[in-house]
């Protein structure tokens, strides 16, 4: 499957990202409860609140970036449906 999101009539493959996060998934387990910013295969930022990610977006001045939360434990225990 190929991820992909708009970016002002573009379609930016997340494919890196995905990448990214599948490979360094022990590592990134330690930042339980916050947002991942990623571009490509670099971690740009990490925070429990959003309102800081979105802030660095801004002051990076991103237009194509990929967010991830990574759940903690407790909210890895609960399935959708």
């Amino acid at each position: 499957m190929k991820h992909t999101k708009p970016t002002g009539g573009t379609t930016h493959s997340a494919s890196e990202e995905i990448e990214t996060l599948e490979q360094r998934c022990d590592e990134f387990s330690k930042f339980a409860g916050e947002w991942l910013l990623l571009k490509g295969n670099q971690l740009l930022a990490h925070s429990r609140d959003f309102k800081d990610i979105n802030a660095e977006i801004q002051k990076r001045h991103l237009k194509d970036c990929f967010l991830h939360y990574v759940p903690t434990s407790v909210e890895r225990d609960f399935t959708l449906i």
